[in-house]
């Protein structure tokens, strides 16, 4: 008998390697939103939220945009931006 799945439909697991300091600060926001009252937050929440986010920025980039993207954050140790830049082709 097949062992029910504990993956809600329309969703799949994925194994990453992530940044003790980036799952720090994923725990801090699900942290934040638990205390101001959003009780279903956490760490899958948030890494969605984030991918949201992450998908919108990038969706009307062209092929170069997406690979400046990239390049500038790997030279600079992959910081996170000061202000949101998207510099034209």
């Amino acid at each position: 008998m097949p062992v029910p799945s504990r993956i809600k439909p329309g969703y799949r697991a994925v194994t990453t390697m992530l940044r003790v300091q980036d799952i720090a600060e994923m725990e801090r926001v699900a942290d934040t939103l638990q205390r101001v009252g959003w009780a279903n937050a956490n760490r899958s929440f948030v890494i969605r939220a984030a991918c949201v986010c992450f998908v919108d920025g990038l969706r009307d980039m062209s092929p170069q945009e997406i690979l400046r993207f990239f390049a500038e954050r790997t030279a600079r140790g992959v910081k996170p931006p000061a202000a949101p830049s998207i510099v034209p082709a």
